[in-house]
């Protein structure tokens, strides 16, 4: 089994046999010494360039949705696309609710605690923006704390921002007492009222 502690940047792993298990979860190693020592290096890197492309994509895709509930119910000077939309207080209440938890603070994950921290910033307008120099900066400093960020846990006890933002859709869209769910019932029923006329 393993011979340092979880979270160490490098790991030590012996075995009776030549198969190791259990120090990666899902990982099998069956290492072939092919110098005569009877020892064998395996070295994992993190890739950064996965977790940019995919922060990107969230960042991306959340603007995305601002801008359609922005356009949908008017936005400053903007007019509605949507007349049964306009100035709809449960989206925005919904947006302001993702979006300070975007803002939050998130403990147990390590030195980075924010995605501000991580170049993922929430600015005025409600949409986020993205700084991949700062990222890769904190990255290359500390790349589990920035996993962690974004990841859960059970075991270290965190819950990191994806599956947070996840439980926050599921609560505002599907929860009876939610105001996003309320407000798509009403819709349904007066859309059902119209289609009966």
């Amino acid at each position: 089994g393993p011979s340092s502690c979880r979270g160490s940047t490098s790991i030590t792993a012996t075995s009776s046999s030549n198969s190791i298990t259990g120090v990666l979860p899902g990982v099998s190693l069956t290492p072939v010494d092919t110098n005569g020592t009877g020892a064998s290096t395996v070295t994992i890197e993190a890739d950064s360039e996965a977790l940019h492309s995919k922060i990107e994509g969230f960042v991306n895709a959340y603007n995305a949705v601002v801008t359609d509930i922005k356009s949908a119910t008017g936005f400053g000077k903007e007019k509605a696309q949507n007349r049964e939309l306009a100035a709809d207080s449960a989206l925005r209440l919904a947006m302001s609710s993702i979006g300070s938890l975007l803002s939050t603070e998130i403990s147990g994950t390590g030195s980075y605690k924010s995605l501000g921290s991580v170049g993922v910033e929430l600015k005025s307008d409600g949409t986020l923006s993205f700084n991949s120099a700062k990222f890769d900066t904190a990255y290359e400093s500390n790349p589990t704390a920035v996993t962690s960020l974004f990841s859960t846990d059970t075991t270290l006890g965190y819950t990191g921002i994806m599956s947070r933002i996840v439980s926050k859709i599921e609560y505002l869209t599907t929860d009876s007492n939610a105001i996003l769910a309320s407000r798509i019932d009403g819709l349904s029923n007066t859309s059902r009222a119209l289609s009966d006329r």
